[in-house]
Parts: C-alpha cells; structure tokens; sequence
C-alpha cells in the first residue's frame, strides 16, 4: 500500500522517501533518541529507516513522515505502528529534530493520524506505549486524551499503556 498525503495547517504527512534518511539518522544516532532506545548504530537506523518503509507493505498501514510545509524539511514520523509483539496498533510519535519541539507539531500530527485512521481505515481505538521517564511523550498522550491502562515489558523493556479515546462520531 502507498501511503496517503495528508495536511494539516503547517504540515504535510507523506510516505517517507530515501531523502529522510539522514534526518532520520541523526535523530536515532544521537542522545536524542533515548526515550526511544538510542542511541542506535548506523547499521541498526538503517534497518529502523528499512522498517519504517517495509511496515506500509506488510501491514497496509504505516507511520508518516512529518514534512513542515513552510520549510518542506522532514522533522519526525507519526502513525500506526504495530510490529510483531505488540499487543494491538499504537499510535506513535516522534520528532527528529530540537527545533520541532514545544511547538505543538506532535500533537498536530498525531491528530491528524488518528483522525484519518479512525475516518479512512474504520479503526475504533488505539494505545500508545511510552517509556515511563518520557515526560514529553505521556504529556502528549494526555493531550491527545489517551489515560494510562496499564505498564507492560516487551523485549525486557518497560512501557506504560496509555489507551486513546474512540473517533469522536
């Protein structure tokens, strides 16, 4: 499946294209990326990066990247995301970049992922799995009106499962 272009106000939601992988690189590459398990080597970012491409087609739904319209700078990812060994779809974000922070990015994309899979694919829920020490990250969850279910280990690592609310009918 190809994925769909969305826009919001100052953003477009695209496929990510080979032309991300040196923002993407180093995002996952640097101290930046602890919350998410970084930093990674470049070998493992690029099977990330690989992944990142290969989920729209075994899954037919996929994360974004997050294109900031006024600059066309590829800036962090968001969408459903379930790779094996999760228990159902989650909701994930990130941004790649410093300067993408506190400027409500995330939530607009977020937003606009969500929507579309509730309106495009007839989805009814989603979770989002956070790192307990990612502040930043459980405050968007709750922002975006997700409440915390449960905490849950996958692959020795700790998650808090935070639930979000249905489409809004």
């Amino acid at each position: 499946m190809i994925a769909p272009t969305l826009q919001t106000d100052r953003l477009t939601l695209r496929m990510p294209s080979p032309d991300d992988w040196t923002a993407y690189r180093a995002y996952y590459t640097s101290a930046r990326a602890a919350p998410v398990g970084g930093p990674k080597t470049p070998r493992a970012t690029w099977h990330g990066f690989s992944g990142f491409w290969g989920h729209w087609a075994i899954r037919g739904f996929g994360r974004f990247t997050i294109v900031e319209r006024s600059t066309d700078a590829a800036i962090g990812h968001v969408g459903p995301y379930q790779p094996d060994g999760t228990p159902e779809t989650e909701l994930s974000w990130t941004l790649w970049t410093d300067a993408a922070e506190g400027r409500g990015i995330a939530y607009e994309a977020a937003t606009a992922a969500r929507d579309w899979c509730y309106q495009r694919l007839g989805w009814t829920t989603f979770i989002s799995l956070i790192a307990p020490s990612n502040a930043r990250s459980i405050a968007l969850a709750t922002r975006l009106g997700a409440q915390h279910e449960t905490t849950l280990t996958i692959d020795g690592i700790h998650h808090d499962l935070h639930r979000h609310p249905g489409p809004k009918l």
